[in-house]
């Protein structure tokens, strides 16, 4: 057996800048520098009551298109009215839906969810302030697990696999198990070199990036 030494740095296994989907005032902030978010969760929502009108009004014109396609095919099969009159029901129906949903889309972007389970890394707005769309809102780290960055020589590629485990030891001394997660299938011009991903557990988030 050999011990192949590698230096490396750990990082984040994912980092999401969120940003803002829609322009308004925020009346609604749950994240706090440092503080954890889960995903899914609604982390910020902004003033709503026109696109939450707009959405209503919306869904009454469609039940009311509903109600005249209803009217139309009843009337049609009964000889009635001509064809014509259905298909124009069916598509004021259509156009209705179509209106719900887009409605209802700019409802949704009036919150903005977490996109996996990390820790709030740097937050740039406050309650009460009026943002645009894209402004920026926070950066999410997930920390769990950490990732060791590292580079193997060419000449060591063969004896590193993807499952093999690694001992790490970190700047403070300690030692930790973790798991290469990923070899690189690209050496790097320059230094021949290829990089490689170990895996550390960290479930009390006590290593940083």
């Amino acid at each position: 057996a050999r011990t192949i030494r590698l230096s490396g740095v750990t990082t984040a296994d994912k980092r999401a800048a969120l940003a803002a989907r829609a322009d308004g005032v925020i009346n609604g902030l749950s994240l706090a520098k440092g503080g954890r978010v889960t995903a899914g969760e609604v982390v910020m929502t902004l003033e709503a009551a026109e696109a939450e009108a707009q959405a209503r009004i919306a869904e009454i014109t469609l039940a009311q298109r509903d109600s005249d396609l209803e009217r139309a095919t009843r009337l049609f099969a009964g000889g009635n009215v001509p064809e014509i009159e259905v298909t124009n029901a069916r598509s004021a129906r259509e156009a209705a839906a179509a209106e719900l949903a887009r409605a209802q889309a700019a409802v949704d972007r009036q919150r903005l969810t977490a996109p996996f389970d990390g820790i709030v890394d740097t937050l740039d707005v406050e309650l009460g302030e009026w943002v645009l769309t894209g402004a920026p809102v926070a950066t999410i780290l997930a920390l769990d697990p950490i990732v060791v960055m590292a580079e193997v020589s060419e000449l060591d590629l063969a004896s590193v696999v993807v499952g093999a485990k690694a001992r790490v030891q970190l700047v403070t001394g300690a030692e930790l198990e973790g798991t290469v997660r990923l070899v690189a299938r690209e050496a790097s011009a320059q230094t021949r070199t290829v990089p490689v991903e170990i895996a550390l557990p960290n479930p009390d988030l006590a290593l940083s990036a």
